[in-house]
This record gives C-alpha cells, structure tokens and sequence, in this order.
C-alpha cells in the first residue's frame, strides 16, 4: 500500500502478490515490491497505472537496489542476480548464480560494484558494468552476513552479521603504500595484491603500473 503521509490517506493498493512481499524499494519514479512467490511488481509512481509484474526468478527474491537510468538489480535466494530495464520491463543480464543464499546486498555510490552477503558468510564482489563476478569470496566472516553498506566517504563497507558483529573493512589499501611501491618498481606486489582486492585493478595507481609493465 501507498500513503500520503500528511493526510494519512490511502493513495494506491498493488495487486496482491500470491506469497508474502520480502522487500520494497522506492525513489522518486519508481515503487517495487519484491515477494517469496518469485515476481516483482513494478509501479511507475508518476502515471500510477496497473504495476507491470516482471518474472525471471527461480526462488524467492530477497534483496532489490534502484539504480540510474531506469534500472534494478534483484537476488534471489538461490544466489541469482538479475539486471532489469524498468522503463521496457525486460531482463537485461543474468549474473554468474552464486552457490549460496542470497540474504543481503549493496552498491557503490558510482554504482559501479555491487557487494552481496551470504548464508555462508561471504561478501562476494561484482562488476556492474560488466556484469563480472570479480570475486567470489571478497571478504569472509564466520557467520552469515546479515546487512552490508558501502560506505564511500570513507572508502569502506561495513558488515553486519548473525553473531551480532559490526564488521569494518577497507575497500582499498592504503595508497600511500601503493605509490611507494610503485616508485621502488615492486610490481610483483602489487600485482598480488590485486589479484587478492580485484578493486585494485581499477584504480589510477594500477593503470600507472599497466602503463610502466
């Protein structure tokens, strides 16, 4: 349901799903609401006509993110990650299936990297723009990721688990380092360190290091 918030009044009832809604979504164009029955339904808040129902999912979809250009990212619990076009209501690309629970996900501010928790207590990496797995196992905590929030004024994510742990990790290493490295041509460094932090690879001290390679 949709309220206006100074009347109280009843604005607009979705057309119930068949199971129970699992997650919403809303910025200022869109309403979406996800549910356990495997389907979406999409409103678009400014024509306020019947949602358009978008299916493409194996299992109950547990997590949705909003993004630019009409755009939503859904996961199901089965660890499928699909990319949607709101404004056409078609799939645009399925992501490479995690082998685990999907129960929580988050984006950067560029949203170029999407970060998705597990049962099993992973944090996997994924390149949006590319739709690219860039790690599987980016962080690992020894109980099930319950929230995660990329903090990016900080350069930071922090994770939230069943333990009742507030975990925080950095997204980049020190750059200070970085160059200092770079400068004394320890290339076989920092070429470790990222395959060990994919988010190395897009950074302006790793195109000077593929630049001097």
């Amino acid at each position: 349901y949709i309220y206006n918030l100074k009347t109280r009044g009843l604005v607009y009832s979705f057309p119930p799903h068949a199971d129970y809604i699992t997650t919403i979504e809303i910025n200022s164009i869109w309403a979406v609401a996800a549910s356990y029955d495997k389907t979406i339904s999409v409103l678009n808040l400014s024509t306020m006509q019947t949602p358009k129902r978008l299916s493409g999912h194996s299992s109950a979809v547990i997590q949705m993110r909003l993004l630019s250009n009409m755009r939503l990212l859904s996961a199901d619990k089965e660890g499928n990650i699909l990319l949607w076009n709101l404004k056409t209501s078609k799939l645009l690309q399925r992501f490479k299936k995690l082998h685990d629970d999907v129960t929580c996900l988050s984006v950067s501010k560029d949203e170029r990297f999407l970060f998705v928790g597990t049962k099993l207590g992973y944090v996997s990496l994924y390149d949006i723009e590319n739709t690219v797995l860039l790690k599987q196992s980016y962080i690992k905590e020894e109980t099930k990721v319950c929230s995660l929030c990329v903090l990016d004024t900080s350069n930071q994510i922090a994770v939230g688990t069943k333990s009742g742990k507030l975990n925080f990790y950095s997204l980049l290493p020190d750059q200070s380092l970085m160059l200092e490295q770079l400068k004394n041509k320890e290339y076989l460094s920092l070429y470790r360190a990222a395959e060990e932090n994919p988010l190395l690879t897009y950074s302006p001290i790793y195109i000077k290091l593929e630049t001097l390679w």
